[in-house]
């Protein structure tokens, strides 16, 4: 009997000893992600703020930035496309290790309820714990989350504490100190329709983003096709002269421009990344994006569209800009005109060397006009 029951001792605790092993290696491989869900209409810098100090304060592996599709706990908005605030959401967390998006929800479609969310996500990833950050805007509004019980067995809320609202709550919160940062999506869509800057509050590439599509949707542009425009009509910036310049020569491009520099020639190579690494093969977006530094005798609108709303997006202060912006309002053939010959001008007062390209495109454009 004793022989037996230190077997079956022995076999317990062998199977105690797995059993606790693999539990505690299934703990310490268990991913903690953190979750930013909201409209992001647009996104802004206090997103991406807030999202990095609890990233690095909580020790998390991932901060996903989760778009809803349409929201059931905000007052109406001004619509912008899933699609849009999609894109602009890529835009902003480029570049960002800890950053990624979750769109679950876009694919889904309808209305956003994170109790539905979260049960999809928990059981496609069992490994995962999931820390859901709201604002302290948002706390006293949890009582009214559809099954808020249920929910906060799902995830482990985190709270940012906003100027005005309280930490008070009767559900279980980590609260995370960050820069108290008062910016509104509402209020740059403000700005934006009253020509104010938003720089410093989005990305530069978001800003960018934004001018275009509404440009686009003002003189009836193809809005995917402006926007692909826009995502890519700088991406060359991101290579060096020496680089640019060896695509220009190994892709028989007009050599003359690598003797003017960066500024010349990140057009045209940025259409040949379009191409080539991204697959576009629209000639309208490619030649839009070719076109977008120094015109082009012939224009798209889409290349209109983008040669404009590169020269007068808000926060550039130089001479003109203002007369530029009213033309944009106007005509885009007048505010073309307008950006071709300022060009030219400055140059000469600046005693600078003139691409040929520049005066071609200049000579095509004051014939037509002269023509009228």
């Amino acid at each position: 009997m004793i022989t037996t029951l230190n077997l079956i001792g022995q076999t317990d605790y062998m199977i105690i000893e797995e059993t606790e092993v693999e539990t505690q290696i299934a703990f310490q491989d268990r991913k903690r992600i953190g979750i930013m869900g909201g409209t992001f209409s647009p996104p802004h810098l206090g997103h991406l703020i807030v999202a990095q100090q609890v990233g690095e304060q909580l020790g998390l592996d991932k901060i996903y930035f989760m778009p809803d599709a349409e929201p059931p706990h905000v007052d109406e908005k001004e619509s912008i496309s899933a699609k849009h605030r999609e894109r602009m959401v890529r835009l902003s967390i480029s570049g960002n290790p800890l950053f990624d998006i979750e769109t679950i929800e876009l694919e889904r479609g309808g209305k956003s309820y994170t109790i539905d969310t979260m049960k999809l996500l928990t059981a496609m990833h069992p490994d995962t714990d999931y820390y859901f950050i709201i604002g302290g805007d948002m706390v006293e509004y949890l009582p009214k989350w559809k099954d808020i019980d249920a929910l906060v067995q799902l995830v482990q809320f985190v709270g940012v504490a906003r100027p005005g609202y309280g930490r008070e709550s009767v559900y279980p919160i980590i609260w995370v100190d960050a820069p108290l940062i008062d910016i509104s999506s509402t209020e740059i869509r403000k700005m934006v329709k009253t020509g104010r800057s938003i720089r410093y509050l989005v990305q530069e590439d978001v800003k960018d983003y934004i001018l275009e599509v509404a440009l686009a949707k003002k003189y009836g542009a193809s809005l995917e096709a402006c926007s692909l425009a826009a995502l890519l009509h700088d991406f060359a910036k991101e290579h060096d002269a020496k680089s640019m310049k060896k695509i220009v020569l190994s892709q028989a491009l007009d050599s003359e421009m690598t003797g003017y520099g960066s500024e010349i020639m990140h057009g045209p190579v940025g259409a040949y990344y379009a191409e080539k690494v991204f697959g576009i093969m629209d000639r309208a977006i490619l030649d839009a994006i070719r076109q977008h530094t120094i015109g082009g005798e012939v224009m798209t609108l889409i290349g209109k569209v983008l040669f404009i709303a590169d020269y007068i997006e808000p926060g550039r202060t130089f001479t003109g800009v203002d007369e530029a912006r009213r033309l944009a309002e106007i005509s885009l053939d007048e505010a073309a005109y307008f950006k071709i010959e300022k060009t030219i001008i400055h140059l000469v007062k600046k005693e600078l060397p003139i691409y040929p390209g520049t005066i071609h495109v200049y000579n095509s454009w004051i014939q037509r006009k002269v023509g009228k």
